[in-house]
């Protein structure tokens, strides 16, 4: 009787460790949903916006990325457009030291924001 007891206690303890475990392979956890997020807010801004130049460039695929993390905060905070592109036209003045109106940055704000959604 204690060995099919035993056994019992021992399958159920395996099953639940078994659901755990595909729970936790099978959806993304919060940090890494927001990891693919700012990867695709980085890949936008190197491929659309690119104030620098180098979306050419071999191994500047990261070049972004500080300012990518700021950007997807302003998207979950609920941002529009308007916020986005008018923070990158920031960014872009104190880059290039040239005045950038925030309407040509509108479209990238766009794109940016139908990635995170």
């Amino acid at each position: 009787m204690k060995t099919a007891t035993f056994l019992i206690h021992r399958y159920q303890l395996l099953s639940r460790t078994l659901i755990q475990h595909k729970a936790k392979t099978q959806m993304p956890n919060k940090q890494q949903k927001r990891a693919a997020l700012r990867n695709k807010v980085s890949a936008i801004l190197l491929n659309e916006w690119d104030p620098i130049g180098v979306k050419n460039i071999k191994g500047a695929e990261d070049e972004y990325d500080r300012w990518a993390i700021k950007i997807l905060d302003f998207i979950l905070e609920g941002a529009d457009a308007n916020k986005i592109a008018h923070h990158l036209a920031k960014l872009q003045s104190g880059i290039t030291a040239m005045k950038v109106s925030p309407k040509t940055l509108f479209p990238v704000a766009e794109k940016l924001l139908a990635a995170v959604e």
